[in-house]
C-alpha cells in the first residue's frame, strides 16, 4: 500500500472461465489486506446491445432471418444484415451511452464508497469491443460503416485512458472443452465460433495496450486450475504493481 492512486483490475475471458469466480474472492482479500477495493460491473452497453437486437428484430419481423447461435436451442429470429447496418450508427450511439453510464458509475462508487481498487469481472471495454465487432460483421458493413466503427474505437480509447491507467488486466484461458461442459450445465451452450472470435479480438487488443496505456499491467490464468493458486498469482501482480506504483 505505497501510494494512493486509483486504478482499475480488470478480468477478462469467455463466459464460464471463471473471472467471477476468481474476482470475488480477491476482492474480498484485497479489503482484508486493508485495501479500499470495490467490485464494479462495467458493462451497462449490455443493457442496450441487448434491447437494440431485441428491437429491431421486432421492428422488421417481416424481413427476418433464423440464425442458430446457442447449441442446444432452435435458431433464433433475427433481422436481416441489411436492416442492422441501415441502424448501425443507432447501435454504436448506445454503446457510447453505455461506456459513459460504465464510467459514472466507477466516479459513483469512488466518490461515495471511497474505493481506490476497483475490481470489474466482466471485462469493461475489453468485452465491448468483440461484442460490438460481431454484430458488426453480422451486418456485413460497408465502407462507411467501418469508418463508423473507427471512429467509435478512437473515442472509446481516449475517453478510457484516464480509467485505465494503471490498470491491471487479467485473463483467465479455458479450453472449449472445458468450457462447454460448464455450459452444459447452466443452460446456454455457447458456440466454439464466437468463442473463438472473442479470443482472437483478446489478442490484438492486448498486443496494443502497451503502445495505448503504457503503465497498464497483464496476466494470464489458467481458468482450469485451482482458484487458490490462481488468487495468488494475480494478488502477487498487484502488490508487485503496488511497489512499482
Amino acid at each position: 500500500m505505497s501510494n494512493d492512486k486509483h486504478y482499475v483490475i480488470v478480468f477478462i475471458g469467455p463466459q464460464g472461465s471463471g473471472k467471477t469466480t476468481l474476482a470475488k474472492p480477491l476482492n474480498k482479500k484485497l479489503t482484508a489486506q486493508g485495501f479500499r477495493s470495490c467490485i464494479v460491473k462495467m458493462t451497462d452497453y449490455t443493457i442496450f446491445h441487448i434491447w437494440f437486437i431485441k428491437f429491431v428484430t421486432w421492428l422488421v419481423r417481416d424481413n427476418i432471418v433464423f440464425v442458430k447461435f446457442y447449441e442446444n436451442l432452435a435458431p433464433q429470429k433475427l433481422a436481416s444484415p441489411t436492416f442492422f447496418r441501415r441502424l448501425l450508427l443507432f447501435l454504436i450511439v448506445l454503446h457510447m451511452f453505455g461506456l459513459v453510464m460504465s464510467l459514472l458509475r466507477l466516479r459513483l462508487f469512488r466518490l461515495v464508497r471511497r474505493c481506490r481498487i476497483i475490481v470489474d469481472d466482466e471485462g469493461f471495454i475489453f468485452k465491448q469491443i468483440p461484442d460490438l465487432l460481431f454484430m458488426v460483421a453480422y451486418s456485413k458493413p460497408g465502407v462507411r460503416e467501418l469508418k463508423l466503427v473507427r471512429m467509435f474505437f478512437k473515442f472509446l480509447v481516449i475517453i478510457a485512458r484516464n480509467t485505465l491507467r494503471g490498470c491491471v488486466i487479467v485473463r483467465v484461458r479455458a479450453p472449449y472443452s472445458v468450457l462447454r461442459e460448464r455450459y452444459v450445465r447452466r443452460g446456454l451452450i455457447e458456440p466454439r465460433s464466437y468463442i473463438e472470435f472473442q479470443d482472437r479480438v483478446y489478442d490484438i487488443v492486448l498486443r496494443y495496450v502497451p503502445v495505448l496505456y503504457n503503465d497498464c499491467r497483464h496476466i494470464e490464468v489458467d481458468g482450469v486450475r485451482d482458484v487458490v493458486r490462481n488468487l495468488e498469482q494475480v494478488f502477487n501482480a498487484i502488490i508487485t504493481r503496488e511497489d512499482h506504483g
